[in-house]
């Protein structure tokens, strides 16, 4: 887990607890939160937190943060349709309760393209029926 305070005096703090988070997710979180960080520097606390209260706003707040951790995951798993599904799925179980999913492929596109048009797969196990075998 981890996320960014963005004080309104002195610098913003990357709060990461590392004994939450995976150790192949450790270089994609700091991204994502060094990508606030960095937003709160160019807006300012006020701005930062006025954007963050609108569907929209946190959208494009989030879209870049959500970028970044994908370029990162690229560095040490070069698979981009594993960092595809990655991006989308976070950020749309992520954004679920603010935007639906339609808006945050159209933020991907629009923020990490080479990222976000590649394919994508199911990465997950299917559910079978009761009683039905897995031999097929």
């Amino acid at each position: 887990m981890a996320w960014v305070t963005c004080p309104f005096f002195g610098e913003p703090e990357v709060v990461f607890r590392s004994e939450l988070i995976a150790p192949w997710d450790t270089l994609p979180a700091r991204k994502h939160e060094e990508v606030h960080a960095d937003q709160c520097r160019q807006l300012g606390p006020l701005r930062y937190r006025i954007r963050s209260l609108t569907p929209s706003g946190k959208l494009e707040l989030e879209a870049p943060a959500y970028c970044a951790s994908a370029i990162a995951r690229l560095t040490f798993d070069p698979d981009s349709e594993y960092a595809s599904d990655r991006v989308h799925t976070d950020m749309i179980v992520g954004m679920s309760d603010v935007v639906d999913s339609s808006a945050v492929k159209d933020a991907l596109m629009r923020h990490c393209p080479a990222i976000a048009s590649q394919p994508r797969r199911t990465r997950g196990l299917l559910k079978r029926k009761a009683g039905e075998s897995g031999n097929r």
